[in-house]
Parts: C-alpha cells; structure tokens; sequence
C-alpha cells in the first residue's frame, strides 16, 4: 500500500500503516529517509523472542520477551474544513540532461570508496533528457527502451542503479525500492548503472559498439541542425 497503487495516503482512514526497514535504511531515519510501505491494518499483533533496548520518554529501558497489541485509538469524530478551489498554475521544470554510464562489478568493487576512479572507469553510453520529478521505474523503463534501440541486449533488466550523490561512495539501489527515489535524488549530470560482473564481459564489445553508434547519431543530427 502506498501511492504507486493509485491510492493517495490519508491520516483520516483509520489504518495503521506498517512499514518495513531494512539494515541499508536505518541509519538513513535521522537524515529523512523512510522505510517500504508494507500493508495497512486497523490492529496488529508483535511478538518478541529477545529482550530489545529502548527508550520510554526519553529513558533508557529494556522490553523482556512480550506480546504487544496495538490498535488504533484516534477515532474521534472530526469536521473537516475544505479549502475553496483556486485556480493553481504549476510550473513546468526544466528535463535534466543525463550522461548514462555503465559500470562493471569488478571496477565497482575495486575502487568502491574512490569516487572519481569509479567515474573513470565508467563507460558513457548514450545520452539521456528525463523530467525532474521521474522516478526511478519510470527512468529504468526508458532506459530500456533506448538499450533495445541501440542493441544492448545484455543491458537490459540485469543492471541496478548506483546513488552517486552521497559523500562517501557509490550505494546501489534496490529495484523494489526505485519507486521511492527520483532521479534527481541519485544524480546530478551523471547516471550510473552497475553490470552484474557474469554480464560485464558479454556487454563490453555490444556496449562499445551501440555507444559509438549513439554518438554518432547525436553528431550527425547536430550537423543537420547547424546547416543552413
């Protein structure tokens, strides 16, 4: 349950929502981040096997072993005041140009806190004009689209993305989790996409040649433009 279903998220449906968290998304809760919507349930049941360090009002305590009921309570009846409709002009954002750049396993391991030896050892393949507020499926969608009109068969559906925008390295992104990141969440001028390394080798020679290709088309229509 969450938007990518058609379903706006409300605070008056009296549901609680269930999130799940990953080891990757913990220490990620400080600086904003959020976890996977799982489900939604009006009560829900947990059962503990160990005794779990935690904080009651700001104390430090210890939950022994225990079975936790948890139901909703907030359900006060409640007016809610429409606002009046206005006419909203939206503005439309300018597309991000994007260099799209392929990565091997083996270079990605290599160098894996060196950022720009990773940029180095990156191989341009074509690029890429994306709408700002796209998200990662959507760009993943295009992104295929443009591999099968090149002839980069070994690309598609193997590689995941890789968040360049972090300080310290290169993260890989999960493919459940690209509904949650946009583009330009991961990216600035660069994306970049890391081959499994069983499909690195195989995608080298086709990768080389369809890039050629790309930057050959993208020459030739420059030249047609500036002709008079």
């Amino acid at each position: 349950w969450n938007r990518s279903f058609g379903t706006e998220q409300r605070t008056d449906d009296g549901k609680i929502e269930v999130l799940g968290l990953t080891t990757y998304q913990m220490p990620f809760l400080q600086a904003g981040g959020h976890g996977t919507c799982l489900t939604q349930c009006t009560t829900a049941r947990i059962v503990t096997k160990k005794t779990i360090p935690m904080q009651v009002d700001g104390e430090a305590c210890r939950v022994n072993p225990s079975i936790i009921e948890i139901s909703h309570l907030n359900k006060a009846p409640m007016i809610t005041k429409m606002k009046a409709k206005t006419n909203t002009y939206y503005t439309t954002l300018e597309k991000v140009h994007l260099k799209v750049a392929k990565l091997a396993m083996k270079d990605y391991t290599l160098h894996h806190y060196d950022k720009e030896k990773l940029r180095m050892a990156a191989l341009l393949l074509f690029n890429l004009d994306m709408n700002q507020d796209s998200d990662l499926e959507h760009v993943r969608s295009e992104i295929n689209k443009r591999v099968d009109e090149l002839g980069m068969e070994s690309l598609v559906g193997n590689w995941v993305f890789l968040d360049s925008c972090t300080a310290e390295r290169f993260f890989r992104i999960d493919h459940n989790q690209e509904h949650l990141h946009y583009v330009t969440d991961i990216c600035t001028d660069e994306l970049f996409l890391l081959i499994p390394e069983e499909d690195a080798t195989q995608a080298t020679a086709t990768t080389t040649d369809a890039a050629s290709k790309a930057v050959q088309q993208e020459g030739e229509t420059a030249a047609t433009i500036a002709s008079p």
